[in-house]
């Protein structure tokens, strides 16, 4: 996926009086510019932090690296920080906009999975899908079947279980 360019739009938490679903106040596009793992990869230099931190510290700055699919699962988990939290990255934790180091961004975004505010919001299922996520468990070839149990059949369950919640 291209990070740039897959966005989430969030309006206003709504309230639970409503009986108004999340759903139909989120929007995530963008996926026209995803691209295969075999595609070529640009390693352009980039800097800017909003870009960069949906993305591992080895993609930051200069690249070294190929993009691959364990990118795509660390910026999966950063999309769903921010779904936990009904908020952009920078509003859940401001001080990412300035943290020094990709690694020091990136001990951010797992202690933000392995809190309790999340736990809490989301529940210890999610917060468990978000650490995997941000941390590249089981997100190799090898792992795949793996990760997918772990995350892609935990997002499912809990998908359903709220489908069927009477709020």
């Amino acid at each position: 996926m291209a990070y740039d360019i897959a966005q989430i739009f969030l309006s206003s938490k709504p309230s639970l009086a409503s009986h108004e679903p999340y759903s139909s106040n989120l929007c995530l596009f963008g996926f026209e510019h995803a691209r295969e793992e075999s595609d070529d990869t640009k390693k352009e230099s980039e800097f800017r932090r909003e870009r960069m931190i949906y993305t591992p510290p080895s993609r930051w700055g200069n690249p070294q690296e190929k993009f691959s699919y364990p990118h795509d699962v660390y910026a999966l988990g950063v999309l769903l920080l921010e779904l936990g939290y009904w908020k952009s990255i920078f509003d859940i934790k401001s001080e990412l906009r300035n943290v020094p180091s990709a690694e020091e961004a990136q001990d951010v975004l797992i202690s933000l999975s392995r809190g309790e505010d999340l736990a809490h919001i989301m529940g210890s299922a999610y917060a468990h899908i978000v650490e995997i996520c941000l941390t590249g468990q089981n997100c190799r070839d090898e792992t795949l079947p793996q990760f997918q149990r772990q995350v892609l059949d935990t997002l499912e369950r809990l998908a359903a279980n709220i489908a069927t919640c009477d709020v």
